[in-house]
């Protein structure tokens, strides 16, 4: 079926009087033929919304062109779901925001992104596209997508990673310690008791859950725009991202799963003694 860009001459003017004229110009320039996803996006959706009056305006005179028009709005209107997941979903900026990182640096504590603007904005215009309401400009679908590449999913991912393998070896220390004697006897604390005690304030109370609670709030932040962004684009209709949102919830489930365990082996530890955090 032939795209608008092969309509010949003669029945390219025709579409003169349409709204179209202009688009299929833009489309075949050069600036049309070498356009990013979010401007073939935004250019398809035009196409569409524009298609109806066209054909209207057409059928009459020239049934042919505008059966031609009609087929090729229906071809770019199934494709749209699939387009607009192929700009934004599979996009580079998501793509960045997703990298996995080798080391946090400073984050959570500096390195913060103001991202909830621009997800609460891709969420709108994807629920605008599907429904063909959009009326903005493929710029402010870049403006929106150009936040993510501050790739704070990737850090986000690699603080849970990091908190996961931590509480992991801590506790297979504790229970192996547990398993050979006592902490304490008769509940009376030792040379060893305290410590522990001052180890568990220093690395567990002073620096892991300030880190943990950080990474806690940008999660609840940014997790359910994040979500909701997913489900406006139906993500889980592709295996591999699918695969990938289910690998993203067990990390961070099991991370925060074994840190309440290691809380918990922590204390019972320390109970032994009659000592708590805090206490001397």
């Amino acid at each position: 079926m032939p795209a608008p860009a092969s309509l010949n001459l003669l029945d390219y003017l025709r579409t003169t009087p349409c709204e179209l004229h202009p688009l299929i110009s833009e489309h075949n320039s050069s600036l049309g033929k070498f356009s990013s996803a979010t401007t073939r996006l935004v250019y398809d959706l035009k196409f569409i919304n524009a298609s109806d009056r066209c054909v209207t305006r057409l059928s009459a005179s020239h049934p042919d062109l505008a059966r031609q028009i009609q087929d090729e709005a229906d071809r770019k209107r199934a494709q749209l779901p699939n387009q607009l997941r192929a700009a934004l979903l599979y996009g580079p900026e998501l793509s960045q925001f997703w990298h996995r990182q080798n080391s946090l640096g400073q984050y959570p504590e500096t390195l913060q992104s103001d991202l909830e603007p621009a997800l609460k904005a891709l969420r709108q215009q994807a629920d605008a596209i599907k429904t063909l309401r959009f009326t903005g400009t493929a710029a402010e679908l870049d403006l929106a997508l150009a936040a993510l590449r501050a790739a704070e999913g990737g850090l986000l991912l690699k603080g849970w990673l990091d908190v996961a393998n931590q509480m992991h070896a801590a506790n297979a220390v504790i229970d192996a310690f547990l398993a050979k004697r006592p902490l304490c006897y008769g509940k009376k604390s030792n040379p060893r008791a305290l410590q522990l005690k001052a180890l568990v304030e220093n690395l567990f109370i002073g620096q892991l859950q300030p880190m943990t609670a950080t990474l806690n709030r940008r999660t609840h932040a940014l997790l359910p725009l994040i979500e909701q962004l997913e489900d406006a684009l139906n993500a889980q209709e592709d295996p591999n991202y699918a695969a990938f949102i289910r690998e993203r919830a067990n990390l961070i489930r099991t991370a925060r799963a074994r840190l309440v365990s290691h809380t918990e082996r922590l204390q019972g530890l320390l109970a032994q003694c009659q000592l708590a955090p805090g206490q001397g």
